[in-house]
């Protein structure tokens, strides 16, 4: 497998030989996630980006290490990762590629993950992408089963007008214990102050699960819906860039009553110059997402790269 994935990185770079000239850099990631039901997953990354040209063109080779713990089931777990990632992203439109493939291995396993996604302007008001990606699932009796899941959809976002935007997506995830959920996803903004960067948002999802044999050890309701409203703010200022968001809203799984949700997620990127970027990722959810309704579910992740 690690084979296979050296092969994947030099076959990107003989791709991009023909390039405008590109140097090198080296980032670093550190990231924690921990649930209500004390669930913590820790780790570290450290990447060398082989050919940079900036934070949003590059490829890189990267190796790490995933450590899962739950104290108080006795689950523990350290997993060490390597892998290649391809970026090629334009800034001005968040159009292109976006790519990254990686080996998870210890004593127990071996499997390829990955995660990837591509998107495309369709005229001038359309945008398409398509997007899978293949993970562990994140929960201690997925863990200790070796569970994983594979997913993958389709999106398409349209500006209405000058203000209004509408979105949708429809995506599959298949399980590793032959459940599989089918999920559809809309949405609607509306940009409150647009100088500002304020916008105004609506989101609906909608999914069910399909069940061959015994299924469980994450989220799998035969139906689920939620609806949550959001207020949004991104902005550049100077070196500083954010994109940050607040919402609640109302879930059902099930025949169960009607829950509240409640989210926050903030992305928050400093350029020291150009060629040094720190840059923080931030959530936290209560919605039912992971290893069930009553759980809330908190991530941060930092990042450093710099380029000698």
């Amino acid at each position: 497998m690690i084979r296979r994935i050296a092969a994947f990185l030099c076959a990107v770079g003989l791709a991009t030989q023909g390039a405008a000239a590109a140097d090198s850099a080296l980032a670093t990631d550190f990231m924690r996630a921990s649930d209500s039901t004390g669930f913590v997953t820790t780790g570290w990354n450290a990447a060398w980006l082989a050919r940079y040209w900036n934070v949003d063109h590059y490829a890189a080779f990267s190796v790490g290490e995933l450590d899962h713990r739950q104290r108080s089931l006795g689950v523990e777990r350290r997993q060490r990762v390597v892998g290649v990632a391809f970026r090629a992203i334009d800034a001005r439109d968040g159009t292109g590629t976006d790519l990254t493939i990686q080996n998870s291995f210890d004593s127990r396993r071996d499997r390829l993950l990955f995660d990837g996604s591509h998107v495309h302007l369709i005229g001038v008001a359309t945008r398409v992408e398509l997007f899978g990606n293949r993970a562990p699932v994140d929960t201690a009796v997925g863990l200790v089963a070796d569970l994983h899941y594979t997913s993958g959809g389709l999106g398409i976002e349209r500006r209405l007008s000058s203000r209004w935007s509408t979105l949708a997506n429809a995506s599959w995830a298949g399980y590793s214990d032959r459940g599989a959920r089918h999920t559809l996803r809309a949405g609607l903004v509306y940009e409150l102050a647009p100088q500002a960067g304020v916008t105004l948002q609506w989101r609906g999802k909608w999914s069910y699960t399909d069940r061959i044999g015994d299924v469980g050890g994450y989220f799998s309701p035969d139906t689920f819906s939620e609806q949550t409203l959001l207020i949004g703010w991104a902005k550049r200022s100077g070196p500083w860039r954010w994109r940050t968001r607040i919402g609640l809203g109302r879930q059902h799984v099930d025949v169960a009553p009607w829950k509240t949700v409640r989210i926050a997620d903030l992305d928050l990127r400093y350029t020291v110059s150009s060629r040094q970027q720190i840059s923080l990722q931030y959530s936290y959810t209560d919605a039912a997402e992971r290893p069930g309704p009553d759980t809330n579910f908190r991530s941060i992740k930092l990042r450093w790269l710099l380029a000698p």
